[in-house]
């Protein structure tokens, strides 16, 4: 996959909703040290991103950034519908050292979103 998207920006979707936690994580750390630049949680078709799905997406990309030296990005979405519901995920992914102001380290893909702010 990195081979093949060059220069662009490589994003992974796990779809954490049909995954457990072991499963979540061991995708998250083969797409990351294939070169993945993001792990996303899910496309919020087949089920809603969790806290815990936020929480240990967010820990592995801090684990590989310790473990391997490069930082890697987070992208939350998938039933973040309301302001509250992204502040809650920026909180999350802030306590497991991902940085919410940089969107190299942080995205939430919330296309609903747009309404509640409006």
């Amino acid at each position: 996959m990195r081979e093949a998207s060059r220069d662009k920006i490589l994003k992974v979707i796990i779809e954490t909703p049909l995954l457990d936690e072991h499963s979540i994580r061991a995708t998250s750390r083969l797409a990351m040290a294939s070169g993945a630049d993001f792990v996303k949680t899910c496309t919020g078709k087949r089920g809603d991103c969790t806290d815990e799905d936020a929480r240990i997406l967010s820990m592995e990309a801090n684990r590989h950034l310790v473990t391997m030296g490069e930082r890697k990005g987070v992208k939350i979405s998938g039933g973040i519908r309301k302001t509250e519901d992204a502040r809650r995920m920026l909180s999350i992914m802030q306590k497991e050292g991902i940085s919410t102001g940089n969107p190299n380290e942080s995205r939430i893909g919330a296309s609903s979103l747009l309404d509640d702010l409006i």
